[in-house]
């Protein structure tokens, strides 16, 4: 039996977009995952708050898992990124459901990865403002269409009732703190890192722990 459409968009669902992205910007991407991610990213913006207030929705539903299939199918030919790294050492830490934790860590590991602080990444900011054309976002120019696609997935978490950082999951500051070090040093060395985008130090792995909590 599935489970309410309700609760699984805010944990096993999740999965959904971060696959596709992280698919999307992997070194490992090529023109057949990115169709996939594209496919995936498309539909889950499309129905997946539709499913979350009528989970009888079956439409809804059946695009929703095929954009599941999809996004699954792109991130096992090209690899994931340093939201999946970062997601299993905090999860395993803290026991929070893997599909939150990597909603709580997307934007800011977008940011990142497309250097927004400083001088942009282009080809990072070009995938990104591509999937923002897709969706029908302002994407004018790359850094452009990486805001706007930030902004969207904002906008679609607070939808479905995702939390907007780490503290709200009641996870105690202090143990974070004091397990910080440790988990960036094992998603450094998660297997998922060596395909991300953009090569990460540990101390930028704790920066993008505590800009998400």
């Amino acid at each position: 039996m599935i489970p309410p459409a309700s609760s699984m968009c805010q944990t096993k669902w999740w999965w959904i977009p971060t696959h596709a992205l992280e698919a999307y910007v992997s070194t490992k991407a090529t023109d057949y995952t990115d169709a996939l991610a594209e496919k995936a990213v498309q539909l889950v913006f499309a129905n997946l708050e539709t499913l979350y207030l009528d989970p009888a929705d079956e439409e809804a539903r059946d695009r929703v898992q095929n954009a599941s299939c999809m996004a699954g199918m792109a991130f096992t030919n090209a690899g994931l990124g340093i939201i999946h790294s970062l997601s299993h050492a905090f999860g395993g830490t803290f026991h929070v459901p893997h599909g939150r934790v990597n909603s709580l860590l997307l934007t800011a590991v977008m940011e990142y990865n497309a250097n927004l602080g400083g001088k942009i990444i282009d080809r990072v900011c070009e995938r990104y403002a591509r999937l923002a054309s897709l969706l029908h976002l302002p994407a004018r120019t790359a850094r452009e269409g990486t805001l706007s696609l930030i902004q969207a997935i904002r906008k679609l978490k607070r939808s479905i009732g995702i939390e907007n950082g780490i503290h709200e999951l009641g996870v105690d500051r202090d143990a974070f703190d004091e397990a910080l070090s440790r988990m960036a040093r094992s998603a450094m060395a998660d297997r998922c890192t060596p395909t991300n985008p953009r090569q990460p130090t540990e101390t930028e792995l704790e920066c993008i722990y505590r800009k998400s909590f």
